[in-house]
């Protein structure tokens, strides 16, 4: 069973959501059928398969392709979106530091993280003076200080939380 990710929204799913494929269609995590074997033989046929559908590879990382829609950050904070050209350097130079994502949803969960980085990092965020840690088999407990004038505590949980605790509940 093959992975792709939703690139554009559909009135059943958003764009970012991962699907399965099976039976030639394409289902949803709750196997609820998105779109049928028919439907996705005529886009793969008609060649626009690759407009909404992203292939999910857990071992390696995801690269426009050429010709292909990606989106980025731009230096205002805003998300800027672009067609790949090999061997562009505004492209090449995205590709570099990742500063690219398959979808818009996707650029804008990482410019959330990159916001909440700065906080933590750049404005009375943690301060770290010493670093204390247990390892206990699989976990890793890292101790920093932080200073009390953090906007709030809670704004430092969220921002923990945002940055290295994804997937957990």
């Amino acid at each position: 069973m093959k992975q792709y990710k939703l690139l554009k929204d559909l009135p059943a799913a958003k764009a970012g959501t991962v699907v399965t494929q099976y039976d030639r269609a394409l289902h949803l995590a709750d196997n609820t059928t998105l779109l049928t074997s028919e439907i996705v033989t005529k886009l793969q046929m008609d060649n626009e398969f690759d407009d909404w559908f992203g292939e999910v590879d857990e071992g390696k990382a995801w690269k426009p392709k050429h010709g292909k829609k990606y989106w980025y950050l731009m230096k205002d904070g805003s998300i800027g979106c672009d067609y790949y050209m090999d061997g562009i350097q505004s492209d090449e130079g995205r590709i570099k530091i990742g500063n690219y994502f398959r979808t818009e949803e996707d650029a804008r969960e990482a410019l959330k993280k990159l916001k909440a980085l700065h906080r933590l990092l750049h404005e009375d965020g943690l301060k770290f003076k010493k670093w204390e840690y247990e390892i206990y088999a699989p976990e890793i407990k890292i101790s920093a200080s932080f200073d009390p004038e953090y906007e709030s505590l809670q704004q430092l949980n969220d921002d923990l939380d945002l940055l290295f605790m994804e997937g957990e509940e």
